[in-house]
């Protein structure tokens, strides 16, 4: 099931339409910035940042924008949203890392030691024993 969902967003032309139609954006905004601030808050070093299926961009936008001196990796099973997202993440450079990574094999992605991992909108898309694996 979940493949077939990937599929849908592996369409240029959808996962653009989506970034830009994203009535949801505006509203998630408030809790992303809260969760920076609350990492923020733990008064712990953020060197390194890592979004699971990370769509276009917004909250590693948002924890890049709070810790300046962290990198990022991007994260996401589309390459279509990876466009997305280089767009919107452009001006911070080379503190981004793209990376296709299907949510359900983390371990398999190689990622490196980490101080936050964020995932916004992603494990719905889950069946109860995907989720099980995520998590």
């Amino acid at each position: 099931m979940l493949h077939h969902r990937l599929e849908t967003w592996q369409q240029p032309d959808f996962a653009r339409e989506w970034a830009q139609g994203d009535g949801l954006a505006a509203l998630l905004d408030l809790p992303r910035k809260l969760a920076a601030a609350v990492v923020a808050d733990a008064g712990r070093p953020v060197r390194t940042v890592v979004d699971i299926a990370s769509g276009p961009g917004a909250f590693l936008e948002v924890f890049l924008t709070a810790f300046p001196d962290a990198t990022g990796i991007w994260t996401d099973g589309s390459a279509a949203m990876r466009e997305q997202a280089r767009e919107r993440l452009a001006g911070f450079g080379d503190r981004v890392e793209y990376r296709i990574v299907d949510m359900t094999g983390l371990d398999r992605a190689g990622l490196p030691t980490v101080d936050v991992l964020v995932t916004s909108r992603a494990t719905h898309h889950l069946e109860p024993d995907e989720l099980r694996r995520f998590y």
